[in-house]
């Protein structure tokens, strides 16, 4: 794998950083709580961070080429996820190849599948979750199943990256059942369960934190990370 796998230097900011993360969670043991530099680091869930310390633990190493391999399957989750997005909406694996073919051809994504972080899985899960939503609501009777089955993948979207994982497709689960005149289906015991199943996703990892480093460091993390953040894209120090 390390001659398959390039192995240059994490040299850009967010693969230094995450790189640091990680080293501090697989060595201390602490997979509850990131630390950057012996500081606790607040901006982000620990989803990704897990995913890396998996393939960690697996090959034994921390080497680059092991960071990059976590790379490539972001990236294989995110396109085998539009595959399937394309597939179920458009009906036809060829025209959903094509599509996924030329959505990998933009510079974007390109340099994006060569950057060591998130963004792919995240999106990945956002995608599912879209998916599911127009197998829930795409063929007249509501599908309680697939509407279930999209709030568990907003719950991973959350995990990966933070609340915009729930926030995209919640949105378009709303603009949708307006636009069909189906405002009913909001209250629909699919929708509820759902809702219930997310937040009891992120309620599981607020548990841990809570119980690992106490309430104090939990409502730094949602009232001036993830709320101040959000409005003036600043990140308020912790203390």
């Amino acid at each position: 794998l390390p001659g398959l796998i390039s192995e240059r230097g994490f040299w850009m900011d967010d693969e230094a950083r995450y790189a640091d993360i990680l080293t501090t969670m697989v060595e201390s043991g602490n997979w509850l709580v990131m630390k950057l530099n012996g500081a606790v680091y607040p901006d982000k869930p620990p989803l990704y961070f897990w995913y890396l310390g998996a393939i960690w633990t697996l090959f034994g190493t921390s080497a680059p080429w092991a960071v990059y391999l976590g790379l490539a399957g972001t990236a294989a989750m995110f396109y085998g996820a539009t595959f399937h997005m394309a597939r179920r909406i458009l009906g036809d694996p060829g025209q959903a190849l094509l599509a996924v073919a030329i959505l990998a051809s933009g510079f974007y994504l390109a340099l994006n599948s060569h950057y060591a972080r998130m963004d792919l899985a995240f999106s990945a899960a956002i995608a599912l979750s879209w998916t599911q939503l127009w197998l829930a609501l795409g063929a007249g009777a509501l599908n309680r199943r697939a509407m279930i089955l999209a709030f568990a993948f907003m719950g991973l979207a959350a995990m990966v990256k933070g609340p915009v994982g729930v926030l995209f497709p919640l949105l378009t689960l709303i603009g949708v059942v307006l636009w069909q005149r189906r405002p009913g289906v909001l209250l629909d015991r699919s929708v509820l369960g759902g809702l219930a199943l997310t937040s009891a996703i992120i309620a599981a990892w607020a548990g841990g934190l809570i119980w690992a480093a106490g309430p104090g460091f939990l409502a730094h993390l949602f009232e001036t990370q993830i709320v101040a953040r959000g409005l003036t894209r600043e990140t308020a120090p912790l203390g």
